[in-house]
């Protein structure tokens, strides 16, 4: 359990986007409340930030309202769900606040890239309200009054049920986590109180020592990776900087690994292997100690003893193993420290043979199937998790101290509370000044260090609102082996002060090297709540983005289109237009400057916010060169107030082998020929 506890993930409370999902669009627990900023910190999960993209609305825009919320129960609302086909190519992409990469000495981090679908998370949904999950029932009379909405603070399985409020994860992860006892044996400095029995439970850790509640995520896990009892959660990547740790994180993920949990017997054997955590004994009147559920073998099988002398069994059991591949893990790219903008030094895969990327940190996913065939289904609801870790390097987590100086121990539990290696926001005379020294130096007081020690090692997280992972085409040139990239926009409305800390508008990946024969997805979304005073063109509010074909990047004016969409039909019948604009829509030719006119199309005001311009193969024909093609979004590339351009790189490859096959047949003709006439002589 100690070396598991060496990869922690630790945080604490922030105002600000430390790490910004920006494609697909993260939530930061924003649904659709107008404004920048999300008004529900607690809705699903633990972000430790602010600002957000919001979840799409497809009300016809007469319908609109200053407060969205009142649409909410329309036919249409909570429509234009992202869609990704298996085995297809997804750019993710997010920044960073607080430096990462081995050439950043300030912090040591990583990335944990992970996702879950409904076979894990059965009733996943966004939902149409911004509050969480309620909670009216009590937990062995535990409540919160000081909660959120002044509600009983434990959920039900009812409450949890409710189809207007958004679910990750479901119900008993949260119970579990309740009555399950924290894990003891972490370093968490002087932040949670052995002998205090409110912090004696899973949902307190050093980044949340009051056991506070978001969604029905669990706080323990959210803070450490990987965990140690079975997750939801699949493994995507661990992007770290310090590759000799990839070794461990491939072991340790759930992806190869089972877990333990503690099982209450009886149930489980009464309900066909239902797992729930063997609940612990609360204090009675005798001040007999309160005993938390078990966390490990050893103490699940003793089972609990209740206060009336009835025994309640525990089993433990092993499990939870995805059977599929280790995650990915690689080396982050460099990005500074107080900023949270691009990163620098990054590959960008394509096979002719790769260039440097100065962007957001990125990583190439390859959209998995596992759920589909989990679930045996065509299509699958999922939800995408970032987290993000920065820690101190005042004491290595992962080779310990013993007695203050380096050791191959773990830093664990011993150097808590009275031993904590750092202290919180201490002062002293740190640099060893004599007061004589002092005198000469003009000063004599200490110093104040801010070492807050919930900061001194932190995590922040974000996550996607839901996407579906769909079958792909079984058939057609889009259909196996032909690869299929996705193809989104990133950003919303605004300028970039306004937007902060999200970005304008730009294609992802705004350069794509495929080759002909590949297939690209066309695909994005955006949203009618965005703030009123936002700059933009268009109708004031919304996000819209079509796509229109230029001689190059560095012009502005559309030109005819090229061969890029000729005869292509995808398999979902949509027209060879599609790729480059929207659909047609009724047009006020009278309204061009009416920015806000309904009916403006040329502003695309009439268009949706989601568009799927379906699977698009890329140059059918035979051909020796590479063939660049350039595009932009006639709204929002506005010079030279902001740019939303991409390019799709095709590399040929069909004639060169045609030719190189036609070439060696007659190199291998006449070897023939030389060897005939040599064995007749």
């Amino acid at each position: 359990m100690s070396r598991i506890a060496l990869s922690l993930l630790l945080a604490s409370r922030s105002a600000v986007a430390d790490v910004y999902l920006h494609h697909p669009r993260g939530s930061n627990n924003k649904l659709n409340e107008v404004g920048n900023n999300r008004q529900n910190a607690d809705r699903l999960f633990d972000s430790e930030n602010n600002g957000a993209f919001h979840r799409l609305r497809l009300c016809h825009l007469s319908l609109r309202h200053p407060h969205l919320l009142r649409r909410r129960r329309r036919p249409a609302a909570g429509k234009g769900q992202l869609k990704y086909y298996e085995s297809s190519y997804l750019d993710l992409e997010w920044t960073n606040q607080h430096g990462c990469g081995d050439r950043d000495g300030n912090v040591r981090c990583n990335f944990v890239i992970q996702y879950a679908c409904e076979d894990s998370m059965p009733d996943i949904r966004d939902g149409y309200r911004y509050e969480r999950t309620a909670g009216n029932g009590a937990a062995n009379g535990d409540t919160n009054n000081g909660d959120r909405e002044g509600e009983t603070f434990f959920p039900t399985e009812e409450t949890s049920s409710e189809p207007e409020r958004a679910l990750n994860e479901p119900f008993w992860t949260f119970q579990d986590c309740y009555y399950r006892e924290r894990n003891k044996g972490l370093y968490t400095a002087d932040r949670l109180n052995p002998n205090n029995e409110d912090q004696l439970r899973a949902i307190t850790t050093r980044q949340n020592p009051n056991g506070d509640r978001h969604g029905l995520e669990c706080p323990e896990e959210r803070d450490y990776y990987p965990y140690w009892h079975p997750t939801v959660w699949r493994d995507v990547a661990v992007i770290t900087d310090t590759p000799d740790h990839c070794d461990f994180y491939r072991a340790a993920s759930q992806n190869v690994k089972d877990y333990g949990r503690c099982c209450d017997k009886t149930i489980y054997d009464s309900q066909d292997g239902r797992c729930r955590q063997l609940r612990g004994r609360p204090r009675d009147n005798n001040n007999s100690p309160r005993v938390e559920g078990p966390n490990n073998q050893v103490a699940c099988e003793k089972g609990i003893t209740d206060n009336d002398g009835t025994f309640r069994p525990g089993k433990w059991i092993e499990g939870g193993s995805w059977d599929t591949w280790p995650p990915d893990c690689e080396k982050a790219p460099f990005s500074r420290d107080n900023h949270l903008g691009n990163a620098a030094d990054r590959d960008v895969w394509h096979e002719s043979g790769g260039t440097r990327h100065v962007g957001a940190n990125r990583y190439r996913w390859k959209v998995p199937d596992d759920a589909l065939k989990a679930l045996g289904k065509d299509e699958a609801t999922c939800v995408l998790r970032i987290r993000y870790n920065i820690s101190t390097a005042d004491f290595d987590g992962w080779k310990g101290f013993l007695n203050r100086g380096s050791s191959d121990d773990a830093v664990t539990s011993v150097y808590n509370n009275g031993d904590a290696l750092v202290k919180n926001n201490p002062d002293g005379d740190f640099i060893g000044f004599q007061q004589s020294r002092a005198t000469v130096l003009g000063t004599g007081s200490p110093l104040a260090l801010n070492t807050n020690t919930a900061q001194i090692g932190r995590v922040f997280e974000d996550r996607s609102h839901t996407f579906k992972i769909m079958k792909r085409p079984s058939g057609g040139r889009c259909g196996w082996p032909a690869r299929i990239f996705n193809v989104g926009v990133r950003g919303r409305r605004g300028n970039i002060v306004q937007v902060y800390p999200s970005v304008e508008y730009d294609f992802v990946p705004n350069q794509l090297h495929a080759y002909e024969g590949d297939c690209v997805h066309f695909q994005w979304t955006g949203s009618d709540a965005n703030s009123a005073g936002n700059a933009g063109n268009g109708r004031q509010m919304t996000d819209r983005t079509n796509l229109v074909e230029l001689t190059g990047r560095g012009t502005n004016v559309p030109c005819v289109p090229s061969r890029l969409c000729d005869d292509n039909i995808d398999p979902n019948g949509n027209n060879n237009g599609q790729c480059l604009n929207n659909n047609p829509f009724p047009t006020n030719q009278n309204e061009r400057n009416n920015a806000n006119c309904l009916n403006n199309c040329k502003d695309l005001n009439a268009a949706t916010g989601y568009f799927d311009g379906g699977l698009v193969p890329l140059n059918p024909w035979l051909s020796l060169e590479t063939t660049t093609y350039s595009y932009m979004s006639t709204r929002n590339n506005d010079f030279s107030n902001r740019s939303q351009k991409g390019s799709i790189v095709v590399h040929p490859w069909k004639l060169p082998v045609i030719l190189g096959g036609i070439v060696f047949f007659f190199l291998c003709c006449e070897v023939c020929l030389f060897l005939c006439r040599r064995h007749i002589h």
